[in-house]
Formats: C-alpha cells, structure tokens, sequence
C-alpha cells in the first residue's frame, strides 16, 4: 500500500534521505545528478531493503527476441565455460545447461525437460576438446536431436530453462 510511512528511501533533486530503524528520515545525503540512489545508498547496515531491491533489478534479464532460425547463435556448438547468465543471443545455451548440471539443480532441469518433453533427457557432449552442444534424448527416436535439428518452439523452451535457474535455480514456474 502506497503511503508516506512505508516509502524506505526518498530522492529529493541532489539529495537522497533514508528511513531509519526509528521511522524517522536521515539527514539528506549529497548525490550526483546522473547517479542513481540504487547504486550509492545499496548498503547493508542503512538501507538493507533498497540493497535488495538494487540485487533484485540486477538480476532481471531481458531477452526480446531471441533467434531460433536455422542461423540462429543458440544452433551452434561453442567453447564451453561456466555460465550463471544465458547470453542475450543465447550462444552459451550448452553452457548455461551444464552449469546447472555442475553447480545448479541438475534433477530441476530433468523435471523441466521431463514436463514438457515426456521420456525425454538432455545430454550435453563434447563434439571436440573444450567445444559443447546439446542433445535432446526423446522415446521413439534412434538417436538424439542436435540443438540443430530442434523445432523452433523446442529450442525456445530450451532457451527459457537456463534464464529461470539463473533467476531460482528453476523454481520457478516456466
């Protein structure tokens, strides 16, 4: 509910106050025109909420218009390092999947996979020293489909697992 007492930090022109743990202002604080009081007053001991918020922000990807065509960056194999983030063309997929095999939930991503591809697994294989890609592993098909070979709709939802466990390690709802 939007009211005077619940606004945590207040930007007046050049000067930004904090509420204390009393409800009453700080003294307003000197700051730039072009910084950002998410950026300057991000401290844990004054102003632990506006830090969550700012790690919050941080934290959101925008991804408007991922490719899928047959060109596409996320079709194509690629030198594999660890990935918290999906890159914004979505070269890195084979990496950010097996950064959360690695480090992250790897049963999430199988329950993932397994809720929208019934039978269906992911392998992520080295095709040469050092370069990833991805496998989709499907009942009734002799071999894996290559990234390559994917329908667009299923590589979309491929793209769509890693930006959710980078955000709750897949808990969320995709």
């Amino acid at each position: 509910m939007l009211r005077p007492s619940a606004v945590l930090c207040d930007r007046l022109g050049g000067f930004v106050k904090i509420r204390d743990d009393d409800g009453g202002w700080s003294k307003p604080h000197p700051i730039r025109s072009y910084d950002s009081m998410l950026s300057e007053f991000a401290d844990p001991q004054r102003a632990p909420e506006v830090l969550g918020l700012r790690e919050t922000i941080r934290s959101w990807r925008f991804y408007d218009q991922i490719r899928t065509d047959a060109d596409a960056p996320a079709r194509r194999s690629k030198i594999g390092t660890r990935t918290f983030v999906l890159n914004h063309d979505g070269a890195d997929l084979a990496a950010a999947l097996q950064t959360i095999v690695e480090v992250g939930d790897a049963s999430a991503l199988d329950a993932a996979i397994d809720s929208a591809f019934p039978g269906s697994r992911l392998s992520i294989g080295r095709a040469d020293p050092g370069v990833l890609s991805v496998r989709l592993h499907q009942h009734g098909l002799l071999r894996p489909l290559g990234v390559e070979e994917l329908p667009d709709g299923t590589l979309r939802y491929l793209l769509w697992v890693p930006r959710c466990s980078a955000r709750a390690r897949l808990a969320c709802s995709c």
